[in-house]
C-alpha cells in the first residue's frame, strides 16, 4: 500500500516557487481495481490527477498543473525517469528508473516518482527524453551514446 501522508513540494511558474500541498489517495475503481488520485493544493488553488496507477495519477495532474502554467517538481516529472511496465504492473507505478543513453536501469536506478526533486519538466520534454533513450538502447544507440554523438 502506497504511503498517502501529505507531501510538501514545489511548483514552479515562469521561474517563481511556490509551495504546495500534495496527496496520493487510493481509492477502489467500480469493477474492484486500485484507483489513485493525486489531490495538490497551492495557494488556494486545487488540482486533482487520477489513474490506475500512481504514475498515471501524476501524469494527469502534471497535464493539469500544465495547462495552468505550472510545473511539479518531484522525480517523476524529472527529465531522466521512467516507469516501466512492471513498475506500474507490480509497483502500482510509484517507482520509476533514472536512465541514461545507451544504459539499461538496474535496481540502484530506483527512485519514488512522488519525491521531492530540483526541477520538473513538461509532459512533451519528458516524453522526447524517454523516445530518446529508448532509441539509445539499441547498439547503434549504444555506440551513438559511448562516443557520446546526437545521432538518438
Amino acid at each position: 500500500m502506497p504511503d498517502t501522508s501529505p507531501r510538501l513540494v514545489t511548483l514552479v511558474r515562469r521561474g517563481t516557487r511556490l509551495a504546495a500541498q500534495l496527496v496520493l489517495v487510493e481509492e477502489s475503481a467500480p469493477n474492484g481495481d486500485a484507483h489513485f488520485a493525486l489531490l495538490c493544493d497551492a495557494g488556494g488553488q486545487h488540482f486533482r490527477g487520477e489513474g490506475s496507477d500512481v504514475d498515471t495519477a501524476l501524469r494527469a495532474l502534471r497535464s493539469r498543473l500544465e495547462a495552468a502554467d505550472l510545473l511539479i517538481q518531484v522525480a517523476g516529472a524529472e527529465r531522466d525517469v521512467v516507469v516501466s511496465p512492471m513498475s506500474r504492473q507490480m509497483g502500482q507505478g510509484r517507482q520509476g528508473y533514472r536512465v541514461r543513453l545507451g544504459r539499461s536501469p538496474d535496481g540502484s536506478a530506483l527512485v519514488d516518482v512522488l519525491a521531492p526533486a530540483d526541477h520538473g519538466v513538461t509532459l512533451a520534454e519528458q516524453a522526447d527524453a524517454a523516445d530518446r533513450w529508448r532509441r539509445s538502447q539499441s547498439l547503434a544507440g549504444r555506440l551513438a551514446a559511448a562516443f557520446g554523438l546526437q545521432s538518438c
